[in-house]
């Protein structure tokens, strides 16, 4: 048992010995490679810091750097897939051994801004009096600059805080270059510089790296843009093998490239965005002065040390090579260079169809159809076509006629209009005659057209009425066009027919007075396309003139007048022939005057037995009156002439308590008469007559001197002394004489045409008076009263008959007779 314990302690203990010697070895192993490792990363970083390694990876940075800036910017911002770019090469400008990039393209079915409005297609392509030179001239087609979350998005500082924010953003631009973008110059220049510096880099060149397997990781590059300058920093991962032991070191470099990359490219934007808005924005060489000096440094953008080239090499070249018309701009910075080669940024702008300004004359017409037409004109006038075009790229430009009076012409049947409506169907009239024979005028033989090889003008005719249409084309040397259908309505000369009259029947229409009023008439005159609108009148003699009336007929005096002041409004005041002219109008030409006359009196011996004349008048126009005061030679009656007269019967007392009120338009109300006592019997007939004499200065009123007269008819006296005969209180007054009448001895007054029941032998008058023929009478209402058996009289009287039955207010008792009551005379 001893010996065995024995053995077990010993191969514990040789494990435990064997565990210890791998641990040693196991240690120094690390330690030797630690030693191994120290030397080749203190190799490598020696290596990497040294003047000399710096100096040549530096220097191959600064080249490749500096090459791809130069060439970047003659190519207008962008490197193509076949030179180690992203971009496809689809549309380019070959320029020497370069391919420069389009900074417009043009794009008319997809137009990147759409202000309301301002863009239409051909041909109602963008026209500058319309838009005010403001549209749609092309696509910004520029890289972005910088990348998005690049190092130049935030503010940290130092050159990284210029930011490629751009600040001219446009609301529904659907591609506006905000400063940040995909494929942007930045993230071009960074692939670039990476992919190319691998060819100038060569590790295995560097004599202190020999005898090191080298592995470079991928190459990190930064672009920076300042303002003055590009920085562009870049980091190279290098792994270093030696006796199977790798070590990593990442050592980086910077150059700084005096080039005003940004500021350039902020100008080449301007540039972009101006002239593909803005057809004036660099005009011709005669304002490209300006521009230099003027538009382009207000800007802010054109600095000190640029310069700006605006080409087109192609222009002239035989042979279509798809960019003879392009325009190529290039910006010049003489403060950045690389050796002495000045930085520059090119690219093209894709030729554009020229502009064509509207070609129009405003008229009055705002309605349709007539709203369509560009020019609306008369007979023997001059259309002038004002054409003016305008090229967004500045280019020559040429003008094109057809169409009406340049291929065909037209002649107007005016016969046709006595058998359609030409008003509405007038171009049924219209003949088309092609060629056009040889003497007649073109618009291209025109004097302004052979002048400037651009304004064309026409004179019309008599033949010329209708509606014709005339193409206006321009062209640019690319033979891209922009074109209007100018449309044209030529209207006939309007025929002015005019003439007066009076209104009143049997006497001539020529003549007119200064009391009545008088029509001037130019309903009978003719237009056959428009209707007549506008009419103006002109007498000579007053003078008067009366000017764009809109109704053929004016009436004299024009404005609100009455027969009492018309002589004081009417545009007559002179006596004799009055020369009146008219003018009238269809809106597009005035026809020639027309010429009438008229004699004017002082009055119009208008005759109308059927009314008396104002104020008197029974029809409602007192002028249609008769005109009783004015004598057949047309003058006024004298003041000795009675012009008007009324008569009316009754009594004294109904003449005392009613005022003489005429009939008539505007009565006459005569004030209460003074009638002396004793003046008559009260039952007396009697006249009341009015008469009015003529004013001497009127011949159409009757408001002369006034007479009232009142005569007895007819002497009725009283049978009885009881109060008067109210002989008409109860009727109204009438003009047919009235007399006496009598029943046995009484007398009393009877109007003609009445009759009032009479009772029991008594006979009523007309104002309701009862005689009795044994010598009694009483008042009303006792003719009406009735039989009622039960009625009594007052004390000291006794009933009349049976007993009456009365109507209130009046008591049974005044159809009593007072018992003491007698008679005059002789009468029982």
């Amino acid at each position: 048992m001893k010996k065995r314990g024995q053995v077990v302690i010993f191969m514990v203990l040789g494990i435990v010995l064997l565990i210890a010697f791998g641990f040693i070895f196991f240690v120094r192993n690390i330690f030797f490679q630690a030693e191994i490792d120290s030397e080749t990363q203190s190799k490598l970083s020696d290596v990497f810091r040294s003047d000399v390694f710096y100096t040549y990876v530096s220097s191959c940075l600064d080249e490749v750097s500096k090459e791809a800036i130069m060439l970047i910017g003659k190519q207008g911002g962008n490197f193509y897939e076949d030179q180690g770019g992203s971009i496809p090469k689809t549309r380019v400008f070959p320029m020497n051994d370069y391919y420069v990039s389009y900074g417009i393209t043009w794009e008319p079915e997809n137009p990147d801004f759409l202000p309301v409005g301002s863009y239409t297609s051909f041909p109602e392509y963008p026209r500058q009096d319309d838009i005010m030179k403001v549209s749609y001239f092309g696509n910004n087609n520029l890289p972005y600059l910088c990348q998005v979350d690049g190092p130049n998005q935030e503010l940290k500082g130092g050159i990284r805080n210029e930011t490629c924010t751009i600040i001219e953003r446009r609301t529904g631009d659907f591609t506006f270059k905000d400063g940040y973008g995909p494929n942007s110059i930045q993230e071009q220049l960074s692939d670039y510089i990476k992919k190319n510096i691998k060819t100038c880099i060569n590790l295995s060149e560097v004599p202190e790296l020999s005898g090191l397997i080298l592995e470079e990781g991928e190459y990190n590059i930064t672009v920076i843009f300042g303002r003055e300058d590009v920085i562009v920093e870049a980091s190279i991962p290098v792994v270093a093998i030696e006796n199977n032991q790798r070590v990593i070191r990442e050592p980086k470099f910077s150059t700084q490239i005096k080039i005003r990359l940004k500021q350039v490219y902020d100008l080449a934007y301007f540039i972009v965005e101006r002239d593909r808005r803005r057809l004036n924005f660099v005009k011709d060489a005669s304002q490209y002065s300006d521009f230099m000096t003027k538009t382009l440094p207000n800007s802010g953008r054109f600095k000190q040390g640029f310069s700006l080239d605006i080409v087109k090499p192609y222009s002239n070249h035989n042979e279509d090579l798809g960019y003879n018309h392009d325009t190529l701009i290039i910006i010049t910075d003489a403060y950045s260079k690389i050796g002495t080669e000045s930085f520059v940024f090119m690219f093209a702008i894709e030729n554009r169809p020229p502009v064509l300004d509207r070609i129009h004359s405003p008229h009055a017409f705002t309605e349709a159809p007539l709203s369509k037409y560009d020019f609306i004109v008369g007979t023997s006038s001059k259309i002038h076509f004002k054409a003016q075009g305008y090229d967004p790229d500045e280019g020559d430009l040429f003008y094109a006629y057809s169409g009406w009076r340049e291929d065909f012409y037209t002649e107007f049947d005016y016969e046709c209009c006595v058998n359609i409506d030409c008003r509405n169907r007038f171009q049924e009239c219209v003949n088309k005659l092609d060629p056009i024979p040889r003497g007649e005028i073109k618009w291209t033989d025109s004097e302004e057209y052979l002048d400037t090889e651009r304004e064309a003008s026409y004179t019309t005719t008599l033949t010329d009425v209708g509606s014709h249409n005339v193409t206006v084309t321009v062209s640019d040397q690319g033979n891209l066009t922009d074109w209007q259908e100018v449309s044209i309505l030529v209207v006939d000369t309007p025929v002015g027919f005019a003439e007066g009259y009076n209104n009143y029947q049997g006497i001539d229409n020529s003549k007119a007075s200064l009391e009545d009023p008088y029509y001037l008439d130019a309903s009978q005159s003719v237009s056959l396309i428009l209707p007549l609108v506008i009419f103006n009148w002109y007498d000579v003699t007053e003078p008067f003139d009366f000017e764009g009336l809109q109704e053929p007929v004016l009436r004299l005096p024009y404005y609100d007048f009455n027969i009492e002041n018309i002589k004081d409004k009417n545009s007559f005041t002179r006596l004799g022939t009055h020369w009146i002219h008219m003018t009238t109008s269809n809106k597009v030409s005035f026809s020639d005057t027309y010429i009438f006359n008229a004699t004017v009196h002082q009055c119009l011996p208008h005759r109308n037995p059927s009314s008396p004349p104002w104020p008197y008048n029974t029809v409602s126009d007192p002028f249609m009156a008769d005109h009783t005061c004015c004598n057949d030679d047309f003058t006024y009656a004298d003041t000795n002439k009675i012009c008007y007269t009324y008569v009316e019967y009754g009594t004294i007392e109904y003449f005392r308590e009613n005022p003489l009120t005429i009939p008539g338009a505007e009565g006459i109300v005569q004030e209460e008469i003074d009638v002396p006592s004793g003046y008559g019997y009260q039952n007396n007939v009697y006249r009341r007559t009015f008469t009015r004499k003529c004013s001497g200065d009127r011949g159409n009123t009757c408001t002369g001197d006034v007479r009232i007269t009142i005569e007895l008819v007819e002497s009725c006296h009283n049978e009885c002394e009881r109060p008067y005969n109210f002989l008409t209180s109860q009727q109204p007054p009438v003009r047919n004489p009235i007399s006496c009448q009598s029943t046995g001895i009484y007398h009393y007054t009877q109007i003609e045409g009445t009759g009032y029941t009479t009772l029991e032998g008594t006979r009523c008058d007309d104002c309701g008076h009862l005689c009795e023929r044994e010598g009694y009478w009483f008042q009303p209402p006792c003719c009406v009263c009735l039989h009622e058996p039960n009625a009594e009289c007052e004390p000291g009287y006794t009933p009349l008959g049976p007993t009456l039955e009365v109507i209130p207010p009046y008591s049974c008792t005044m159809c009593c007779v007072l018992e003491t009551e007698e008679c005059e005379h002789d009468y029982s």
